[in-house]
């Protein structure tokens, strides 16, 4: 499959690491091309042949680490960071069909993940919602695909992730991206069930639902 994953680490995050590759190899059976970029230490995450690791060293900025990452990755880009804990399996046909739709609409970033503070415009040519040039999170981390061409524009090498989302999403409205969701999926609103488990908020503190998702994928505390 011509996919790359492009899995955002940094090294203060390590104690993720275990329990993030168990629900990754659980929930990701696909062989694509799997890169890991990371500081100084490598995440043991081992899925396919089609697997590397790239070490940065200390002192580069997210954002740059993450251009590094990109321009080994092949032109569809599923991009996602090390506290995003798989549990939902999307099947090999829905992530050709995501691929093809791209090409064939133009598609910039296609959100395969659940869609917060966002707005909408009709686009009835497309299968997907279009978000509104003028939505908040243009850009953000929820799990996409991204056309390689577009996540390395919208990765400003200063960049954290937290400016990547909020100062990236006003540096490529002018530029009226096409970006779009899909809502068919099988999103709720209780946590641990919808889709991924993002298991950590700002300042390292434990989502809720931490506890219940732990136990029902038998993962360690952290």
């Amino acid at each position: 499959m011509d996919l790359t994953v492009l899995i955002g680490t940094c090294d203060a995050y390590r104690v993720l690491w275990k329990n993030f590759s168990i629900c990754f190899n659980k929930f990701w059976p696909h062989l694509t091309h799997n890169v890991v970029v990371g500081e100084t230490q490598e995440m043991p995450l081992h899925t396919s042949t089609f697997f590397t690791t790239l070490l940065c060293g200390d002192g580069v900025s997210w954002a740059q680490r993450m251009r590094q990452g990109a321009e080994l990755a092949h032109d569809h880009i599923f991009f996602i960071l090390e506290d995003y804990f798989l549990c939902y399996q999307y099947t090999k046909e829905q992530l050709t069909q995501y691929m093809s739709d791209m090409d064939k609409y133009n598609i910039d970033r296609l959100q395969i993940g659940p869609s917060d503070f966002q707005m909408y415009k009709e686009d009835p040519l497309v299968p997907y919602q279009r978000l509104d040039s003028t939505s908040n999170y243009l850009i953000c981390m929820q799990p996409s695909i991204w056309r390689k061409d577009f996540l390395l524009q919208a990765l400003d090498p200063s960049y954290s992730p937290w400016e990547f989302e909020l100062k990236g999403t006003k540096a490529v409205q002018a530029s009226l991206p096409r970006i779009y969701y899909d809502s068919s999926l099988p999103f709720t609103s209780r946590p641990g069930d919808n889709l991924y488990f993002n298991a950590v908020r700002k300042g390292f503190q434990k989502s809720e639902g931490w506890e219940d998702f732990r136990e029902a994928h038998n993962l360690e505390d952290f």
